[in-house]
């Protein structure tokens, strides 16, 4: 107990956002169906670390990748999204602007100067993270409720999709924080294996993305001297195995998608028309909000893919926030034969392009922690 308390007290405020940062995913029990006890809590605690900021003004220093990438951050979010979502719904604008999911970019973007700005651990808040949402995750699998149409596995989420998301960005927080070998082996095994449950198929393309980029990076000839890769290879060779026919089916109807009116086909090319709509919305997009639909642009609905939902909400600047950060940790990675750390953004880059993650907390802090890590070996080597 003397021990924990101490552990407490030196690292209070990282194990309160790494609780926070976890319990976002158990939304099935939010209140009123809107905000949960994660989000209220990660939004406390962000918002109330502005206070101890601009106290300490002074002493902020802009030195490091991270910092400035939360600088560029909160740029986009004052200048670019408030303005335009607050300017479209006080004219009435048919672009359905949202001023809630505001709160949900501003809250993604606060969390994150907190942990720069207040010098917090950022690997200490991903251990706490990535062991509660185990955990508690596993807790849930006897639970009938945990399943979707009770085949799909969602545990204490109310989508396994939103589950997929946790569950990948878990694994790229895991390459990259110091762990024994065997912690982090059951850690993968447990992760591999949830992912597989939710029965997700942009989840599955993106751990299958994920193992076949390792395997590019390393080289087949590791598997067989280091057993960790050994059992990476296993796993994706028997879930290739055992989806192939579902992955054959997803690029059949992917190519039938092009060629009729498939629905999430329509999403994709109204929310690229609802971009294209003049070089102010390309530039900097249309604000916080929904803007793709079935028979048409601003029917309210997300083109459930990161790339063009993003273009949509911050343009191209919005993009290039996103996107470039994890393609540059990618080749850093790489220079630094970080292949497990590289691979994981792969896989959650190809995760994205199925499903919009640019309100998810977990995301936007998978960016930092890379960059902050980055940085690190740099000073390190």
């Amino acid at each position: 107990m003397p021990l924990l308390n101490l552990y407490f007290k030196s690292y209070k405020y990282e194990m309160i956002f790494g609780f926070a940062l976890a319990s976002i995913l158990f939304d099935r029990f939010r209140l009123g169906g809107r905000i949960g006890i994660g989000e209220i809590i990660l939004a406390l605690a962000a918002y109330g670390s502005l206070l101890l900021i601009i106290k300490n003004y002074k002493k902020i220093s802009l030195n490091d990748l991270g910092a400035k990438y939360v600088v560029a951050l909160v740029i986009f979010l004052l200048f670019c999204i408030t303005p335009n979502t607050l300017l479209n719904f006080w004219l009435g604008m048919h672009h359905m602007p949202s001023v809630a999911d505001i709160f949900a970019y501003a809250t993604c973007f606060f969390f994150l100067g907190s942990i720069a700005f207040l010098k917090l651990d950022h690997n200490i808040i991903a251990k706490i993270c990535i062991f509660i949402v185990l955990i508690f995750t596993i807790a849930f699998i006897g639970s009938g409720d945990a399943w979707y149409g009770d085949v799909r596995f969602s545990g204490g989420s109310d989508n396994p999709n939103r589950l997929a998301i946790y569950l990948l960005s878990s694994m790229a927080l895991l390459s990259q924080i110091n762990l024994t070998p065997f912690k982090k082996l059951l850690c993968i095994l447990a992760l591999s294996i949830l992912i597989y449950i939710t029965l997700s198929d942009a989840a599955r393309l993106g751990f299958i993305a994920m193992i076949l980029t390792f395997i590019f990076l390393r080289g087949c000839r590791s598997l067989f001297v280091l057993p960790l890769f050994l059992v990476i290879g296993i796993i994706a060779t028997t879930m290739i195995l055992l989806n192939l026919e579902a992955i054959i089916n997803f690029f059949i109807n992917l190519w039938y998608a092009a060629s009729t009116s498939n629905y999430r086909f329509n999403l994709i090319l109204t929310g690229i028309e609802a971009w294209q709509e003049n070089l102010f919305t390309i530039l900097i997009g249309h604000g916080a909000g929904a803007f793709a639909g079935f028979a048409g642009p601003y029917e309210g609905w997300e083109a459930h893919s990161t790339p063009v939902d993003l273009l949509t909400v911050g343009g191209i600047f919005g993009f290039s926030l996103f996107y470039f950060p994890l393609i540059y940790s990618i080749f850093r990675f790489i220079q630094s034969k970080d292949n497990f750390a590289a691979s994981c953004l792969v896989g959650l880059i190809i995760f994205s392009l199925f499903a919009y993650v640019g309100r998810h907390p977990i995301i936007w802090f998978v960016i930092y922690v890379s960059l902050m890590n980055i940085r690190t070996k740099e000073q390190h080597n």
